[in-house]
């Protein structure tokens, strides 16, 4: 990193992605270009969890070039005056998979479901139940993970 004063810890950094509402997948070389998605996701241990369709773009992509990057950014705020921004962010590095086991899929969308409707919990199980079938869950095992922040 250039600027060694801006550079987070790996603990500051992991409590950047973790308390992240979303973030942004990076895939390489879907039809000859780089792709990025923005979406949900949730971290349990080493692992980064999101879910998707069982067929497209992303899923695809990721089973033929599983090698990924991910980043979120949880502070934003243009300092006009001073011509710089305010921010925090993360980008990790790993190798993405299909979660196969179903109890890793299960702890996978009932954390989704406790990060982003804590208060549906119930009505979030039923949910999963109802559209498990159409789908996948993608883990991310984290190798490399970088921050920054100018605050």
């Amino acid at each position: 990193m250039r600027l060694k004063d801006r550079e987070l810890s790996l603990e500051a950094t992991m409590d950047i992605v973790k308390k992240g509402i979303f973030g942004t997948l990076a895939i390489s070389e879907i039809e000859g270009y780089a792709y990025s998605v923005p979406l949900n996701y949730v971290v349990i241990d080493d692992v980064l969890y999101f879910h998707c369709a069982k067929q497209g773009k992303k899923l695809g992509g990721i089973l033929e070039h599983p090698n990924v990057s991910f980043s979120v950014v949880t502070l934003s705020n243009v300092k006009e005056s001073d011509f710089t921004t305010e921010y925090e962010s993360a980008i990790l590095f790993g190798k993405a998979y299909r979660v196969e086991k179903h109890s890793e899929i299960m702890a996978a969308l009932k954390a989704l479901i406790a990060k982003y409707s804590p208060n549906y919990i119930g009505e979030g199980d039923v949910y999963i139940e109802k559209f498990i079938q159409a789908t996948a869950v993608v883990g991310i095992k984290i190798d490399a993970l970088t921050g920054k922040s100018n605050d």
